[in-house]
């Protein structure tokens, strides 16, 4: 093994019994359910069901204030009623990263806050799209969107957390008839549990 390998996986392992020692991080895990639709496609509301799913990590700058960093594997998309005629429906399977302040409220008899309110940025990799009229190539790699969550506490460690999601550019890299712009945002519903 390298010698810089071995300091690096040395300098890990201390800054993990550190942080496991002072108990300023948490880490977890997360699932969810999405509900999805793409501004654009001219198909309004929440048709799509799909699924998120992640590990969490978070760093207590206090009591109240939290960074927390999620990796998620996300599965969202359009999907059209029966009544419309737009006929755009895509599947996008991503990668994100969310980045989010995070703050507690709501003391409990005991001490503990029942509530948390996130917010930032998160970033997408789009890997798999699904479509009759589009290809993957078709759409952007990366896009950003703005997320807020509230979560309220139901156990020592587990969490319900309500997100939504708004895309903040458009995904689409090409032209096609009658869709101007292709804008994802979602809504999800899930479970978190820190260890």
């Amino acid at each position: 093994m390298p010698v810089g390998r071995g300091i690096l996986i040395a300098a890990a392992v201390m800054v993990t019994v550190n942080v496991a020692y002072t108990q300023q991080f948490q880490f977890g895990v997360s699932a969810g359910v999405v509900a999805s639709q793409i501004d654009g496609d001219n198909l309004r509301g929440f048709h799509k069901v799909g699924y998120q799913a992640g590990l969490l990590g978070g760093y207590a700058v206090d009591a109240r204030n939290w960074i927390v960093v999620e990796l998620k594997q996300a599965l969202y998309g359009s999907s059209r009623r029966q009544e419309q005629t737009t006929h755009l429906e895509i599947d996008i399977r991503s990668i994100d990263v969310v980045l989010a302040y995070g703050r507690r409220f709501g003391d409990r008899w005991d001490g503990q806050q029942r509530f948390r309110v996130l917010a930032g940025p998160r970033l997408h990799r789009i890997i798999v799209a699904k479509s009759e009229t589009l290809n993957r190539t078709d759409l952007a790699t990366f896009f950003l969107s703005a997320q807020i969550t509230l979560s309220h506490l139901i156990g020592p460690a587990t969490q319900l957390d309500l997100a939504y999601a708004h895309g903040l550019s458009d995904i689409l890299d090409t032209e096609l008839t009658g869709v101007g712009k292709l804008q994802p945002y979602f809504l999800s519903f899930g479970v978190s549990h820190h260890f």
